[in-house]
């Protein structure tokens, strides 16, 4: 009797997704860090959610989450500074940067809460987007805010200009500095208008965290340096011998 050939089998799934010419899936990339933190930050990452804690890297199909009166800070990998306030929810999709750490695409989503973004400039078109459930929002290089709740969402520009767009992304309307609009749900948006400096005051309040610069200090080396949002936190995570900056804007993403 003749005997058969060995046959190396592939596990269905994969079988099939060769045979349908189909992608795997692709994997979860660093995109940033947790640059500073008030109160108790959460990430979802592959199912489970667990806290978040200063330095950690953050990848992308994460959701941050700052439950309560938390907030939490990201420095991306292309520079931009991310800060979602109290109560907010973001998903990270998608954050690609070149070699030179220049952005090539930053997609996410603003499921909850109020959203600070601080973004560094990119490629030559707007490649830096946030969806919400009802509004499409993209910028190049700019400042601004995104809040969203339920069914309506309110982005405030503070420097540069934002395309805004209702949930399908037709007709945008270009927001210049210091200006804001609304979208309802299904709906355009609605006419643009100046951003006040008592509404402008408020998004500041919402996302501001004040920290300073934290460094270990251990035989005449700065070790561990971090953003911390006092003398004493910085004194918990060093000891007795530490150095303390207060109000690093420019290291720990101003405010």
């Amino acid at each position: 009797m003749r005997a058969m050939p060995l046959c190396r089998c592939l596990p269905l799934a994969a079988a099939a997704v060769l045979s349908l010419g189909w992608p795997a899936p692709a994997a979860a990339e660093t995109c940033g860090k947790v640059l500073v933190m008030k109160g108790t930050a959460m990430v979802e990452r592959g199912g489970q959610t667990q806290p978040l804690t200063v330095n950690e890297d953050v990848d992308t199909g994460d959701t941050i989450e700052a439950p309560g009166d938390a907030k939490v800070r990201l420095r991306m990998n292309d520079g931009s500074i991310l800060t979602v306030a109290a109560d907010g929810r973001l998903s990270l999709d998608k954050y690609a940067v070149d070699g030179s750490g220049r952005r090539q695409e930053g997609d996410m989503t603003m499921l909850s809460g109020t959203l600070r973004a601080v973004v560094n400039a990119g490629t030559g078109t707007p490649d830096f987007e946030v969806k919400t459930t009802t509004a499409v929002a993209a910028a190049r290089g700019t400042e601004w805010y995104v809040e969203t709740q339920g069914d309506t969402t309110q982005v405030s520009v503070v420097s540069g200009t934002v395309s805004l767009a209702g949930a399908d992304g037709r007709a945008p309307e270009t927001l210049p500095p210091m200006s804001t609009a609304g979208v309802a749900a299904n709906q355009a948006p609605s006419a643009v208008r100046p951003l006040t400096q008592a509404e402008l005051a408020a998004l500041v309040e919402r996302t501001s965290l004040g920290a300073g610069l934290c460094q270990c200090i251990a035989i005449k080396d700065a070790e561990l340096a971090s953003c911390r949002l006092s003398p004493q936190e910085c004194e918990a995570l060093c000891g007795s011998h530490y150095s303390f900056v207060p109000a690093a804007g420019e290291t720990c993403g101003s405010r």
